[in-house]
């Protein structure tokens, strides 16, 4: 073992404390306006995560412009940088999608309450539940999706399970439209991915999407307001406030892709 003279973890403030090299790196991500003010397994022994960055690190990565600026308003001093997540060209690649019979949506990550399916299933069931030419996949893990039922809804498939990459770029190839109109990312890679294959990808207008949210490329949701965030854990301490999307306009952009999807591809 030879420790060399910079090194780099990726995790939360707490876990920066391993590092014992010359130059310390870490890289981070949150997806509310504040960084939570809990100790514990976010911050560590530091009294917040701002302390405990200052204290233990020399540099700091953030995926987003977004971050970059919560993290100095809430007292970070050293220098930041934005590094961006990408994606693997061999992986998601153009794909060419032939005319079908049915339109398909798709929304895909790990689909908890931040990352709003319910607004999608939502604005599906009430533009396309009587349109047996449109359906909705929402694929998920981690038991978030796969209990519930969607009778009168019209079309909708829960696939609630991990996948192979090679099972992903099929969900990716049979789609027509991929929906991301989430609460808050530090990055937000599933739409990236998406648009990296060729695929009409609305995002929503918030954090780390409004990166890379541009209309020549993709079409996004007007943000509605604010809502406080949930499902942290409690010893974090107050963790601010999510960005909620507006439905209607989620609505109208979904039933212009449906019905317009060759202008949209």
């Amino acid at each position: 073992f030879k420790l060399e003279d910079v090194g780099i973890t990726y995790g939360f403030p707490n876990q920066f404390s391993s590092m014992h090299n010359k130059f310390k790196v870490g890289y981070t991500m949150f997806e509310t306006d504040v960084l939570p003010v809990g100790m514990s397994n976010w911050s560590g022994k530091y009294k917040n995560a701002a302390d405990a960055i200052n204290s233990q690190l020399d540099l700091l990565l953030v995926p987003c412009k977004h971050n970059k600026d919560i993290f100095e308003d809430n007292g970070v001093r050293i220098p930041i940088e934005v590094v961006p997540l990408g994606v693997d060209p061999k992986e998601c690649r153009n794909i060419e999608r032939p005319e079908r019979d049915t339109f398909t949506f798709l929304m895909m990550g790990t689909l908890t309450l931040r990352k709003n399916p319910g607004n999608v299933i939502s604005a599906f069931a009430s533009v396309f539940k009587d349109k047996p030419d449109a359906k909705l996949v929402l694929k998920t893990q981690s038991g978030t999706l796969g209990h519930l039922q969607f009778d009168g809804m019209g079309n909708i498939e829960i696939i609630d399970r991990l996948a192979t990459t090679e099972e992903v770029q099929q969900l990716y190839y049979d789609a027509d439209c991929f929906l991301f109109p989430t609460r808050g990312e530090g990055f937000g890679l599933p739409p990236l991915e998406a648009m990296a294959t060729g695929l009409p990808t609305v995002i929503a207008d918030n954090t780390g999407m409004r990166d890379f949210s541009d209309d020549k490329y993709n079409w996004t949701v007007k943000f509605s307001h604010k809502s406080p965030a949930q499902r942290y854990p409690n010893d974090w301490g107050y963790v601010g406030s999510w960005y909620e999307s507006d439905i209607d306009d989620l609505k109208r952009i979904m039933l212009d892709i449906y019905t317009n999807h060759q202008e949209a591809k």
